[in-house]
């Protein structure tokens, strides 16, 4: 186990930086901690805010980066032939208290379309 939280690059986070690989030599410093870099992700078109995140573990963004336990966004995979299924019950799985609180979106939706 590193010595260090970990994190996970998007490609382009990563490419910015100049990470090529990862492993207990390659860190980087988010909020003045630093993160042993464990992966990177392959570019994601259907969410290409992602290929410039910095992923991190609840515990780790808790403790350390003052997330407040309350995800802004929240992101899924299923099968095609369960994709209604799964919207239909998303709201309600993500917020049961306030499941009118909860956006959800298709992002695949606009790839199909093109």
């Amino acid at each position: 186990m590193p010595g260090h939280p970990t994190v996970v690059l998007g490609a382009s986070a990563a490419e910015r930086l100049g990470i090529t690989r990862t492993g207990l030599e390659t860190q980087v410093v988010i909020v003045d901690e630093r993160f042993t870099v464990i992966g990177i992700l392959e570019p994601l078109p259907p969410a290409p805010e992602l290929d410039d995140a910095a992923l991190v573990g609840w515990p780790v963004a808790s403790e350390l980066l003052g997330f407040d336990g309350h995800p802004a966004t929240v992101y899924t995979r299923s099968e095609e032939s369960e994709v209604e299924a799964v919207g239909t019950v998303l709201a309600g799985t993500a917020n049961p208290e306030a499941p009118n609180k909860v956006q959800v979106t298709r992002p695949t939706a606009a790839l199909a379309a093109s």
